[in-house]
């Protein structure tokens, strides 16, 4: 019986990758109109965004462990 995990891992790849375009569009962006402190959010986020696809167990572990030490 197939399973979809060969197509998960196609996601996180292509994710990532769209990802990093992303980036450097919004990067050379940001740069030209000399919004130094956008660029460094963004980047920032951008890196979060990269590492959450990457790596969604621990994103989630970390998560979990956050809501329980508030609630």
């Amino acid at each position: 019986m197939p399973t979809l995990s060969g197509l998960a891992g196609i996601i996180k790849t292509e994710g990532g990758n769209a990802l990093v375009i992303m980036l450097v569009i919004f990067a050379i962006l940001f740069i030209a109109k000399q919004k130094i402190g956008q660029f460094i959010f963004f980047l920032l986020l951008a890196g979060l965004c990269y590492f959450a696809i990457g790596n969604p167990d621990s994103v989630l572990g970390g998560i979990k462990a956050l809501w329980n030490k508030v609630f």
